[in-house]
């Protein structure tokens, strides 16, 4: 099997359906090892991991190798989006807000549990340079992780263990524009209510599997879906962060826009 090229998808103008494609055509049974690696959980009980993640970190980088790709973060951040092909689109009023949201209260990482969706994309403002970001988690050795792959003349990615830590000192720890821009972004995304605009009257959500005459099996989206999302409300009310801090006790921060 032919290496997936990694410097084709470098274009700041390659959209998320542009960078699938360029993975399947190079590496067409990629779905198959997916889903067999799924299956093998059900019957390996050490293979277990929670249901917020796709397959854990192992499993990509046993898939990876099984394809002769170097590049597991690459790879696992489009396959992961590709399952619900969610892209998001800021309004442009809000975008103008997203740099002055507040990351000095004490806002954990674990708010980044509530991405709505095992993989995301998220456009960037225009007068940034780079087009955008896959935003996923992830397990590994029993930490969950948040993953961010931006998209641009370069690409970058990073990496942030979810536990108590708290969002500004992360933002600070790793002083990059970039990551903070879609820290930010990610903030409003995860608050309790995103003005995030609805298809067909449903709001953004994990797929699940499909019933087939071989069993439940979990199918890749078929077309990207576009999540408008708007300004909240004309006094910008930024709403509430609920945390479950743990299983029995809920924290609720906020902040304003």
């Amino acid at each position: 099997m032919t290496p997936y090229d990694l410097n084709k998808s470098n274009s700041s103008s390659a959209s998320p359906v542009e960078h699938l494609r360029q993975i399947l055509k190079s590496s067409p049974n990629i779905y198959n090892l997916v889903e067999q690696y799924r299956t093998k959980s059900k019957e390996n009980i050490t293979l277990v991991w929670p249901s917020w993640c796709l397959i854990p970190s192992v499993g990509w980088d046993h898939i990876c190798k099984e394809l002769n790709v170097c590049n597991t973060e690459d790879v696992s951040s489009v396959i992961t989006w590709s399952f619900s092909q969610g892209i998001y689109k800021f309004d442009r009023n809000l975008m103008s807000r997203i740099p002055s949201v507040a990351t000095s209260g004490a806002i954990p990482t674990e708010v980044f549990f509530r991405l709505p969706e095992w993989g995301i994309y998220v456009e960037s403002p225009l007068e940034n340079d780079f087009s955008g970001f896959y935003a996923y988690l992830l397990y590994k050795n029993e930490i969950a992780t948040l993953n961010v792959s931006i998209r641009g003349p370069l690409k970058e990615f990073f990496s942030v263990e979810l536990n108590k830590s708290l969002v500004s000192e992360v933002i600070e720890q790793k002083q990059h524009t970039h990551l903070e821009i879609a820290l930010r972004q990610l903030l409003y995304i995860c608050s309790d209510n995103p003005n995030i605009m609805k298809i067909n009257d449903l709001y953004p959500t994990r797929p699940r599997p499909i019933k087939t005459k071989s069993g439940w099996k979990l199918f890749p989206a078929k077309q990207p879906k576009i999540w408008l999302i708007g300004d909240k409300t004309e006094n910008g009310d930024f709403g509430h962060w609920v945390i479950l801090s743990n299983q029995t006790e809920r924290t609720r921060y906020s902040c304003k826009l």
